[in-house]
């Protein structure tokens, strides 16, 4: 008769193997010699891919809902062998199922439909963004700035509060991405071949998106990096192809904005008081 430790090994044994079948497909005889198929199941091999198949069906259940407008864009059955293919090479190894479309990106990046579709990566890792955003915690700390002038912050550092993120396209991704029956031919019909600069932030539980100019994205990129507000300021001038006067109109509406917003953090550097 078996003791316990000989039991509790037997079991760990043929969880590695059940692992290791639905992952690899690797068939272990000794393991699942024992295995009663049930119904009309024709013996232990069938009995074992039901698991395997079924895993792949509900993962890519979750990549349909972390990626719905990929979803919208190709239609079921592409998606759906899309996914399959995505779940059969890159394994997940975190018990967060959240975290199962982290690479999901990237692999339609170098997938052969991004042939036909060659927005739909940056569909993807917007939506990838903006299902992270949505889990984040917002911040409620005040602001020790809100009654600063631009002049007086210019010598300050300052920290973006992390509720938000910035992303920018060569295609009009949000004018995609908002569309609830896009699909391909709407898409082709539509002039979304533009470059985009979008901020997305989260206020009371609920995610904003907001299209900002080419300007306003190097300057809250360069704060993000960590410039002083004078070098991110110097920077985005010696850039800009913008006159003065349109540019100090676009930096004075991006302070107000990002304030406004509470997205514009704390003090992070030294003063010249």
């Amino acid at each position: 008769m078996q003791n316990q430790e000989q039991i509790k090994n037997s079991l760990l044994n043929f969880q590695k193997a059940f692992v290791s079948f639905i992952d690899k497909e690797k068939w272990n005889s000794q393991q699942f010699s024992q295995i009663i198929p049930g119904g009309r199941i024709k013996n232990a091999k069938k009995s074992m891919e039901v698991y395997k198949h079924g895993k792949i069906a509900r993962l890519g259940e979750c990549l349909e809902a972390l990626f719905p407008c990929v979803l919208r864009i190709i239609g079921h059955e592409k998606f759906y062998i899309l996914s399959e293919e995505y779940i059969r090479n890159k394994p997940s190894n975190n018990y967060n199922i959240e975290l199962i479309g982290a690479k999901f990106p990237e692999f339609i990046k170098k997938n052969t439909i991004s042939t036909d579709f060659i927005f739909l990566h940056d569909v993807a890792e917007f939506e990838k963004k903006f299902e992270n955003l949505f889990h984040k915690f917002t911040t409620s700390k005040k602001q020790i700035f809100e009654n600063l002038s631009i002049q007086e912050l210019e010598s300050k550092k300052v920290k973006l509060h992390d509720h938000y993120f910035l992303y920018s396209s060569k295609y009009r991704i949000y004018d995609i991405w908002e569309q609830e029956n896009a699909i391909d031919k709407d898409l082709r019909e539509r002039n979304i071949y533009k470059p985009q600069h979008l901020i997305a932030y989260k206020r009371k539980q609920k995610i904003h998106v907001k299209e900002i100019c080419a300007s306003e994205y190097a300057l809250i990129s360069s704060l993000a990096e960590g410039l002083t507000v004078s070098d991110a300021l110097t920077q985005l001038v010696q850039k800009a192809s913008t006159n003065e006067s349109k540019l100090a109109e676009i930096i004075q509406q991006c302070f107000c904005f990002l304030r406004q917003e509470n997205l514009l953090g704390i003090f992070t550097g030294k003063t010249n008081d």
